[in-house]
């Protein structure tokens, strides 16, 4: 009955001509809403990159402010709710060609949870005359908290997340992370060293990254690595909290930078969105990802 996207940049070509077409398929009298970065919607061009369905088969809302840059996607009825979050935009790139990491889950309050992220944004944003807020509010479960769903609406998410890992594991093995981007890295690092792990792995993927090897080399239980087995772009942006009992993960939009972990929207962070959850992590990391020591050099000249 409701179906809703979150991206940072969109294809209106991908979609309406592959996506749309499935969705209306079999959900022929779902409302569809597409949640975008305002600054990249002003500059698609109507004539070359919109279809005549651009809009107007469903809500197209471009979100201004700081980057948006969350990547949830909801389907939901009176039978069932289902929820993506991830690294993932609405894409033909994000949905079929890079490397991406996404969280799957049929969870109710996850569900609740993000509609009411969403639903609390679009009214800060919109008209609220809007006919989408009406679609929306049957959905909305004021009683929901954030229980699940790690925005950065009202806290930085690398503080919500640090303190839900202080109070599930005692002692943590290593924390590994995995981001294309990164900014105020040296700052991030220190926020992750009061957990005390007993290691830091910082992975790259050469050529597709942004890292400065200078700002971290001075952390004594700091390791730099490199994604080695896939070829694909790495787009995933993920940090793993590992312990001798069990594994925690933050996944979702956030690379390693200070605007996606260590500030509000308020604070001129971006919009973004995570879950932290608990899996192991050795089946794509170890065996899939197979990451290996890279020297700073060979990091510098892979920038």
């Amino acid at each position: 009955d409701l179906i809703i996207f979150t991206t940072y940049t969109f294809d209106p070509i991908f979609f309406d001509a592959y996506m749309l077409k499935k969705l209306k398929k079999h959900n022929e009298d779902a409302t569809i809403i597409v949640l975008m970065d305002a600054k990249l919607y002003s500059k698609l061009d109507k004539k070359k990159d919109f279809t005549d369905q651009t809009g107007r088969a469903y809500a197209l809302i471009p979100i201004s402010g700081n980057l948006f840059h969350p990547k949830i996607f909801m389907f939901g009825s009176k039978l069932k709710k289902q929820t993506f979050l991830g690294s993932h935009n609405l894409t033909l790139s994000g949905l079929a060609v890079n490397l991406e990491l996404c969280f799957s889950s049929n969870d109710t309050v996850l569900f609740e949870e993000c509609i009411d992220y969403v639903y609390s944004l679009l009214k800060k944003k919109i008209n609220p005359k809007h006919p989408v807020l009406k679609k929306i509010e049957p959905y909305v479960n004021r009683r929901t908290k954030n229980q699940r769903l790690l925005t950065n609406e009202n806290e930085a998410i690398l503080e919500q997340c640090l303190r839900l890992v202080s109070k599930q594991l005692n002692s943590i093995e290593e924390v590994i992370i995995f981001s294309p981007f990164f900014s105020e890295t040296k700052k991030l690092i220190e926020k992750i060293m009061t957990l005390n792990p007993n290691e830091i792995k910082l992975c790259v993927q050469k050529n597709n990254h942004d890292l400065d090897p200078a700002t971290v080399i001075s952390f004594d239980r700091l390791s730099l690595n490199e994604v080695c087995k896939d070829n694909r772009t790495l787009h995933s942006k993920f940090i793993v909290f590992r312990s001798p009992g069990k594994d925690l993960i933050l996944i979702g939009s956030p690379n390693f930078t200070r605007p996606a972990l260590l500030e509000t929207n308020d604070d001129g962070g971006n919009f973004e969105s995570a879950i932290l959850w608990e899996l192991n992590s050795d089946d794509f990391i170890k065996n899939y990802l197979k990451i290996e020591p890279i020297s700073p050099n060979e990091v510098k000249t892979s920038q």
